[in-house]
């Protein structure tokens, strides 16, 4: 049996000082409307050499729930309210890389 799940890597680049605000955003709102939206997050992660990125991983069940749950999270008015208020006084993340998988079928770590 073939595994449809597909699992988006995002990046953050924090903006310069920003990086301890952008995780408490993550904290505070973002998450609560990714489980509005059904955006299961796998987990978040940092490198160990840089001091303003941050990375996670979300699932989904196929390309099509993954494209459904970002348009309607990017477009609900209450996140767009909410990124707003944490950007009063500038962006949080200065870039943002977003790339998609698909398992490889190959044994998980545990």
């Amino acid at each position: 049996m073939s595994d449809s799940r597909v699992y988006d890597f995002r990046t953050y680049t924090a903006a310069p000082g920003r990086l301890a605000a952008l995780k408490a955003r993550f904290e505070q709102y973002t998450l609560g409307f990714f489980d509005q939206h059904n955006i299961k997050v796998i987990g978040f992660f940092e490198p160990i050499d840089q001091s303003d990125t941050l990375l996670y991983i979300t699932e989904f069940a196929s390309v099509r729930d993954a494209d459904r749950a970002w348009e309607s999270f990017g477009k609900d008015p209450a996140w767009i309210r909410a990124k707003a208020s944490t950007e009063t006084e500038g962006p949080l993340a200065i870039n943002v890389v977003s790339e998609r998988f698909r398992s490889t079928g190959l044994p998980s770590m545990h």
